[in-house]
């Protein structure tokens, strides 16, 4: 699976990623454990500068909707500290995986391009990795957006990062050209996903690449190497903000302060701009009313 040169893009193609696929990919991940880590605010996490940015962006009191909300961990975590929020997703084996675990947590089978709610509903809109998947584009699901987010109201969208690093890359040859497969996602370069935004009515708020762990192990094979045999245990033993008890002081001293001086890297502004495989856009809404009826400003 790798990326191909889409015109100022990237395009990913290999199986076509509708409800059945998201159904598959969802079966065997567990939703206590995909909870566990998306609560970790560890700097080693993937998901560290998506909760400060949830905490420093969402409204307090609004209405929130996660829109392709997968297994419903964000909507869990996210409602635990006290966000008025649900979710939706188009995938029914996958709601019925979530509501079976957990029968209270608000989620429900919906499509983001047609969301059954009125206009003006939610305060907050969250898409995690989502609107890359149409390759047609992203405009629909942004324009569905906008009419459900209220004036005034935030939008917290996702997608895969045409960054630097995958320029670089792309300008030496390293990605092919050839189509294999059916298409499946977009990486996005940071100035055309806000252009975009712009044109839908959006006016941008924020810009936060992250996960450059992924970015990096995705794009350089040494740093995979390297991270497959050290970070992979680091990053689990870490879960609990923990280590072992029986473990000498000193020892427990060097693990902590090795792992802080990772997170600082990992988390610094310099490398996830170059090197993350995920970029975060927080937007507002601006609207006009006429009577009944709501323009874009």
């Amino acid at each position: 699976m790798r990326w191909i040169k889409h015109g100022n893009r990237l395009g990913m193609y290999k199986q076509k990623a509708d409800s059945t696929y998201w159904s598959d990919h969802w079966q065997n991940i567990s939703i206590d454990e995909l909870v566990a880590w998306t609560m970790k605010e560890d700097t080693l996490s993937s998901t560290f500068s998506l909760i400060k940015a949830f905490r420093r962006y969402l409204p307090a009191g609004g209405r929130i909707i996660e829109a392709g909300c997968g297994l419903g961990q964000w909507v869990k975590v996210l409602k635990e500290l006290g966000y008025d929020i649900e979710g939706v997703d188009f995938s029914e084996e996958t709601i019925k995986k979530v509501s079976d675990f957990d029968p209270a947590l608000p989620v429900d089978v919906g499509d983001v391009l047609k969301l059954p709610y009125p206009d003006n509903y939610f305060a907050g809109y969250i898409s995690l990795g989502v609107v890359e998947h149409f390759e047609e584009g992203p405009e629909r699901a942004l324009e569905e957006a906008y009419r459900v987010i209220e004036d005034e109201g935030t939008l917290l969208i996702s997608v895969p990062y045409f960054s630097p690093l995958r320029k670089c890359k792309s300008r030496l040859g390293f990605y092919r050209n050839k189509k294999e497969g059916e298409f499946y996602q977009y990486a996005f370069p940071k100035q055309e996903f806000i252009h975009i935004l712009e044109q839908m009515g959006f006016t941008l708020v924020s810009v936060i690449p992250y996960d450059a762990v992924k970015g990096l192990k995705d794009e350089i094979t040494i740093f995979r190497w390297f991270y497959n045999f050290f970070g992979a245990k680091m990053a689990k033993d870490t879960i609990k903000r923990s280590v072992n008890k029986n473990e000498g002081k000193d020892k427990r001293k060097r693990t902590f302060i090795l792992k802080e001086l990772l997170g600082m890297i990992i988390q610094s502004y310099r490398l996830r701009y170059l090197t993350a495989h995920m970029i975060l856009f927080v937007a507002k809404v601006r609207k006009e009313q006429d009577g009944d009826k709501w323009y874009k400003k």
